[in-house]
């Protein structure tokens, strides 16, 4: 009204299939968080690092890798305070772990499942570029693995060979569960 547009023009505009993607995987986002889905695949995957403390910051950048491209590149977010803490018990320096944590949410917000990923891509084919999504995806792992690559060389961490091993005995450790339930199993498929 006062721009003096008509309301077709506006919504015209409005990528209204963006909308609809945005709430859809915040609510289903919502529901794996909710059902303990993503806390235990997290879990599962931390245990496998097992003792090869080195390859955590790795591990973390893949999680917060696949977490991201489920939409929103923001939601890698969630894995600050588990990634932090697994540094810390594990003698894994902070700065390596921000390094893993921000490259993996890059590299997943290119994903084509990602929002900023299908809004690259969108744009690019709207200006006449022909761009491959899964190119996209690739160029953002690879930059941002080596990336990483380089800030593991850089912040070796004071104490990773001689961190304690047993991190199952410090408060706040939580084990894994042993099987999904059939609703975090759906949630999964």
């Amino acid at each position: 009204w006062l721009a003096g547009m008509p309301i077709r023009d506006i919504l015209a505009g409005f990528p209204v299939n963006i909308l609809v993607l945005v709430g859809g995987v915040t609510y289903f986002f919502g529901i794996a968080q909710v059902n303990g889905t993503i806390d235990g695949v997290i879990h599962k995957l931390i245990a496998a690092v097992g003792d090869r403390r080195t390859l955590l910051p790795f591990l973390i950048f893949l999680i917060t890798a696949g977490v991201a491209s489920m939409g929103s590149s923001q939601a890698g977010y969630v894995m600050i305070p588990l990634a932090m803490a697994a540094a810390r018990r594990s003698a894994v320096d902070p700065m390596l772990m921000g390094i893993a944590l921000n490259s993996g949410m890059s590299t997943g917000g290119f994903a084509p499942t990602s929002l900023f990923g299908i809004v690259t891509v969108t744009t690019a084919r709207q200006a006449g570029i022909d761009l491959n999504p899964l190119t996209l995806l690739a160029a953002a792992l690879v930059s941002n693995l080596a990336l990483l690559v380089v800030a593991a060389w850089m912040f070796p961490g004071p104490g990773i060979a001689t961190a304690p091993r047993n991190s199952a005995s410090e408060p706040g450790a939580t084990a894994a569960p042993s099987r999904f339930s059939s609703r975090q199993t759906l949630t999964l498929i």
